[in-house]
């Protein structure tokens, strides 16, 4: 596949090390994975930079930065975020990110190679998200140098009023807009099926921001997630735990039909990566890499026709 394929491996990843050290070996070997989606938690990296750098490969060739869990322990806080109106909270936040950037630097550097490609920011804070302080807020970040990194802002659900919200950020229309007004070509939207299923209660929406940020060339990268309209496995009805293809988790709204149209939606707009990711720590690396090789192969076959 022309178009890299990355995996958010750390949704199928947990526990000691050395079970760790085993799923990466076994992902290492396989040919479709060209990168991953890595975490940024509160202070750093889920794990040690040196260990996790030892894990990596060099055709791991483009990876993404995810400040979400980092962005997600301050959802509590509403003057904290890059979309801010408070000052001191938009601060916060940009320094949290230069933190991030700076640990991106690191890995680079203890890997020998430009592992870290992208860096994806988050319209925070949650119901009180502003425009113009993320507009002043991306205006900032994107003039970073980040051993040429790519910025993505990725989507996720935006606040209701008649629903409960996981994110409840700025809506797409809106981030959208801000990019656009940027200008700057390193600078585009990612997107999350399931995230965006969430904020629409149902599939149609997850389609639909895949169309529009096509449409507006503005989309740099789009990952296949599922969610879950009712409560099964442990999780409640909309929430952003990564759920699988129906045809694995009955509950599922993402069926591989939905997928395979996303995912040639999505390429067909030319995007920097497409990826998958499944909550799935249970069983052999091989048998929980498969379920993700499931996503992998609709994709191919999405860019074949």
């Amino acid at each position: 596949m022309s178009i890299p394929f990355i995996v958010g491996a750390y949704a199928a990843t947990a526990g000691e090390l050395s079970g760790q050290e085993k799923f990466y070996e076994a992902l290492r070997a396989q040919p479709w994975v060209n990168g991953l989606e890595v975490p940024y938690m509160a202070h750093g990296l889920r794990e040690d930079p040196v260990w996790f750098a030892a894990q990596m490969a060099p055709r791991f060739s483009l990876n993404v930065l995810t400040p979400i869990p980092g962005v997600m322990a301050h959802i509590n806080d509403r003057t904290w975020g890059i979309a801010s109106p408070d000052e001191d909270g938009r601060r916060a936040a940009i320094d949290f990110l230069r933190e991030a950037a700076n640990t991106m630097q690191r890995v680079n550097d203890l890997t020998g190679w430009r592992f870290f490609t992208h860096l994806a920011l988050h319209a925070a804070p949650q119901a009180l998200g502003d425009t113009a302080a993320f507009a002043r807020s991306l205006d900032e970040i994107s003039a970073w140098e980040i051993d040429g990194a790519g910025i993505v802002v990725e989507h996720c659900d935006a606040w209701s009023d008649t629903h409960s919200v996981e994110k409840g950020f700025l809506q797409l229309a809106d981030e959208l807009a801000v990019i656009r007004e940027l200008g700057a070509a390193h600078v585009k939207v990612s997107l999350n099926w399931g995230r965006s299923a969430i904020e629409g209660r149902g599939p149609e929406l997850a389609q639909e921001h895949i169309d529009k940020a096509a449409a507006a060339g503005l989309l740099g990268g789009m990952i296949v997630s599922g969610a879950q309209s009712e409560a099964a496995g442990g999780f409640g009805p909309w929430v952003d735990a990564h759920i699988g293809l129906h045809e694995h988790q009955s509950a599922s709204v993402l069926t591989r039909q939905r997928a395979s149209r996303a995912y040639r939606s999505a390429l067909a707009a030319e995007p920097e990566y497409i990826g998958g990711k499944i909550s799935i720590t249970e069983g052999e690396p091989l048998e929980r890499i498969a379920l993700i090789h499931e996503l992998a192969e609709l994709a191919g076959e999405a860019h074949q026709g």
